[in-house]
């Protein structure tokens, strides 16, 4: 059995970075990855309808209809001086107190069960970049409303024979969707508990 430490590094405006802290915007109360972990992030693709979203620049941003499908590119680029191993995929966020913040792994809502990537594993030479699709299919039956997500692109460290100890760290591009009208809001009811009984 393995414990796992994961370094946690949200995605920031630009070009996100695991080990070199350029451009973060939070702390990260954990020691950074060292430099030659280096494994950088970005957005391609823009919609020309949000060209004026600052978020847009960096993040997936979009107001979708039930039944939708967008495609967006993402790059990874290696910045270290080793080959690296990375794991893509995407996982649930939230909107807490006006900040967003990224569920730990696995973390799943409904936005990531509508996301889907191209590759969800890629080796990187260093130096070298690597480009994934993110496909979000939005369900004709989808409810009304504002979901969060991140495209996550994680490396793990080898295992520590005598520790036993994984550390995995991880960057992330943000993803705000806002699902328009046409099925209503969510139902906003629980079930507490079923009781069966026999009728006459």
């Amino acid at each position: 059995m393995c414990l796992f430490i994961l370094v946690f590094l949200p995605a920031s405006p630009g070009f996100a970075t695991i080990g070199a802290e350029r451009g973060l915007n939070a702390e990260v109360s954990t020691p950074p990855v060292p430099e030659q972990s280096g494994i950088g992030l970005r957005l391609l693709d823009i919609p020309t309808a949000a060209q004026d979203d600052p978020r847009a620049q960096s993040y997936v941003v979009d107001r979708l209809a039930p039944g939708t499908v967008i495609q967006r590119r993402i790059q990874v680029q290696n910045d270290s001086d080793s080959t690296q191993l990375v794991r893509i995929y995407p996982g649930a966020a939230h909107i807490e107190a006006g900040s967003f913040i990224g569920e730990d792994d696995p973390a799943v809502n409904e936005l990531t069960t509508w996301t889907s990537v191209d590759q969800e594993q890629l080796e990187v030479a260093p130096g070298e970049s690597a480009d994934v699709t993110v496909t979000i299919d939005v369900p004709a039956d989808a409810p009304e409303g504002e979901q969060y997500a991140a495209i996550w692109a994680e490396i793990r460290s080898t295992p520590n024979k005598n520790a036993n100890i994984i550390q995995a760290s991880r960057v992330g591009i943000r993803m705000y969707l806002s699902v328009g009208p046409g099925n209503g809001k969510p139902a906003d009811f629980s079930i507490d508990s079923l009781t069966s009984a026999r009728d006459e």
